[in-house]
């Protein structure tokens, strides 16, 4: 925990809000160079209120960040965390983990970029392509069972979780004796990138002080496949232990989550889902 970037490209990655650089405001379209600043403003700060705010990486409600949300962003946004499943997921906006899996060590790391865009009669765009990296330590309950969500062909239902359920012996012995006291930490890599809409308010009825998304993709490496809990759920190697319930076992090609040659891909519904395994983290 004393050197949780040792080895990790992010080592020599800026720390913290000052990361999320914000291009020179220019005029664009039927906005002035002070409303594109504004507007370049209320997303860096909502990419703050809902990543490097530390008690939503704790698991809290990212209450800031759905405040600069417009109304029916605000409703997805919600419905996203308080009924979390395979096509709404409070993770697709929020940097979240469950803290009796894993618990923030140190700062969030950052890299990336931001660009405006006109789009003619429709307002501006605003795009963002930032990589999130979190270091973390053990929880008290690191490597339990996860409730499994796997993807079916009609739909990705969310299971359950029950506190209740019965362990496996293997984790409730061996695995919860090591958490207490173990010292290792892993990162997680969450590459967000959004896009932004700000509507011409003589054109539309729109609120020019809130949020619309017209795009947003996110890639992350490691955190748990099919686990769609509102959480990203990183794995330990002191805990690796596959074989456990909700645990999928990597079957995809593997990546470099630190790469970021190539754009995010965008979702594709008629897709077979992989469960990839990173190179590193």
């Amino acid at each position: 925990m004393d050197h949780p970037w040792a080895g990790s490209p992010a080592e020599g990655w800026p720390a913290g809000p000052d990361a999320i650089v914000l291009p020179a405001a220019q005029a664009v379209g039927a906005f002035d160079a002070d409303q594109v600043a504004a507007q370049l403003k209320l997303v860096k700060d909502f990419l703050v209120a809902a990543n490097l705010d530390p008690a939503v990486i704790a698991g809290g409600r990212p209450e800031t960040a759905l405040d600069l949300l417009d109304r029916e962003q605000r409703d997805a946004a919600v419905r996203g965390l308080d009924h979390p499943d395979g096509t709404a997921d409070a993770t697709t906006l929020f940097s979240r983990f469950d803290p009796r899996e894993a618990i923030q060590v140190g700062d969030v790391r950052i890299l990336g970029r931001m660009s405006v865009e006109g789009d003619g009669e429709r307002g501006v765009l605003i795009h963002t392509d930032f990589s999130f990296v979190y270091a973390l330590r053990p929880g008290p309950e690191a490597g339990r069972p996860l409730p499994s969500s796997k993807p079916s062909a009609s739909a990705r239902p969310a299971a359950p979780e029950n506190s209740n359920a019965a362990k496996p012996v293997a984790w409730t012995v061996a695995l919860a004796e090591e958490a207490a006291g173990s010292t290792r930490t892993a990162r997680t890599v969450v590459r967000r990138a959004d896009t932004y809409r700000f509507y011409d308010p003589a054109r539309y009825r729109t609120n020019p002080k809130k949020i619309n998304f017209e795009e947003f993709r996110s890639d992350v490496g490691n955190s748990a496949c099919f686990v769609d809990d509102g959480f990203y759920h990183p794995q330990f190697e002191q805990f690796a232990a596959p074989d456990l319930p909700g645990r999928e076992t990597p079957h995809g090609p593997a990546v470099d989550p630190y790469d970021r040659s190539t754009p995010v891909p965008a979702p594709d519904p008629g897709a077979d889902p992989a469960c990839g395994t990173v190179s590193r983290s």
